[in-house]
């Protein structure tokens, strides 16, 4: 083994994707790899889906609450968590995962029983709006609250 000095190269530009991904988490205020930013994320989507599919194409549409609860997720991901006398952030966006996730499951409830997947932009509206039923449960999961406080 020599202890040659090896010239770094130019410095790869990172793709689209990635590039894509570093905006969105500028958006949702943080790292998507949190539980609180997976839940605003979802929220993202969400509200995507509900835009595409609902208002502009009137393909496949979601319940407005839930439109609403993802609106509620961006909203506070970018608040201040600091504020005294006040419901920690973490706390609401734990409950606003697993609203989001229990109005999803009455979602798909709603989807199956219906039979909404007859044409295929419904069914990619669908498929993404589960998805983000699935990425808020599963970020307010991994919300960790702090210990309540004992008198």
């Amino acid at each position: 083994m020599t202890d040659e000095m090896v010239e770094p190269g130019p410095k790869k530009e990172p793709d689209i994707g990635t590039r894509a991904l570093d905006a969105l988490t500028t958006t949702i205020g943080g790292s998507h790899k949190t539980g609180e930013g997976r839940v605003a994320l979802a929220g993202l989507v969400l509200l995507a889906v509900w835009l595409i599919f609902d208002v502009i194409i009137n393909n496949y549409g979601v319940d407005n609450t839930l439109a609403v609860l993802a609106a509620a997720a961006l909203i506070f991901r970018r608040m201040d968590s600091d504020k005294p006398g006040g419901i920690p952030r973490p706390a609401i966006m734990k409950m606003l995962g697993y609203a989001i996730a229990l109005f999803g499951v009455i979602e798909v409830i709603l989807d199956v029983r219906f039979a909404v997947y007859e044409e295929p932009a419904s069914l990619v509206g669908a498929l993404a709006g589960y998805a983000s039923f699935a990425l808020a449960f599963i970020g307010a999961r991994s919300i960790k609250l702090g210990d309540a406080p004992t008198e």
